[in-house]
């Protein structure tokens, strides 16, 4: 048949490949045309760590046995974007995701995560004036006793379990799908069909709409 299904199929246990093949023969006797293998959470195998890469490349090779498709979809664990944790290890803070607050004050300590600062003044919810601070490192006084800071602040990300011991990247500099794509996807993809002498059906999602994403970033930074 030409068209069937190929579903997504979870490694999140410990992988046995003797179990691995067991599944993908029941794939094919249940008519799929292949399976997307999906890393969720509960993966006991390292994830990339050698054990994991030997198990992808014996998979696949039941696959092209068995005479179905094999795909790769994704990454470990949601959202799309971490490489496993090594996204942010390797870019470090440039890449891990950041938030800005905004703090309104009548003084201010001065620290490497301040933005900006600017002198306003407020009546109720009316901003009725706002003036950038450049050397917000010596500020000036302040002029009346409705006039205050609003200081911008950057924050790096603390690390987390579900982060892989680090930071979700930062997904809106244009830097960050490079990571993913060229260090993260390319690098463990290339070993891979070497060995197997055999190039993978494709890299579902982690290929394409990151290849999309980026182009979409680059746009909108074009725009300002």
């Amino acid at each position: 048949m030409e068209h069937r299904s190929v579903p997504f199929w979870s490694w999140n246990g410990l992988l046995e490949q003797n179990e691995l093949d067991a599944q993908i023969e029941g794939f094919k006797k249940q008519g799929m045309g292949g399976f997307m293998i999906h890393v969720r959470e509960g993966l006991e195998t390292p994830y990339l760590g050698d054990e994991f890469i030997e198990r992808i490349k014996e998979t696949v090779a039941k696959a092209r046995k068995e005479g179905v498709s094999a795909w790769l979809y994704d990454e470990d664990r949601y959202s799309s974007g971490m490489g496993g944790g090594r996204v942010p290890r390797l870019g470090g803070d440039a890449v891990r995701a950041k938030a800005l607050s905004l703090t309104i004050c009548c003084d201010y300590e001065t620290d490497d995560s301040i933005q900006a600062v600017y002198q306003a003044s407020i009546l109720g919810n009316e901003l009725l004036s706002c003036k950038r601070i450049h050397n917000w490192k010596n500020p000036i006084s302040l002029l009346g006793g409705e006039e205050i800071y609003l200081v911008m602040r950057r924050h790096i990300a603390s690390p987390n379990e579900w982060c892989h011991g680090d930071t979700y990247p930062d997904n809106m500099i244009p830097s960050q799908p490079d990571y993913l794509s060229r260090r993260h996807m390319i690098a463990i993809r290339k070993p891979w069909e070497r060995s197997l002498g055999v190039r993978f059906q494709g890299f579902l999602r982690m290929n394409h709409l990151f290849e999309d994403f980026r182009s979409s970033l680059m746009n909108r930074s074009c725009l300002g």
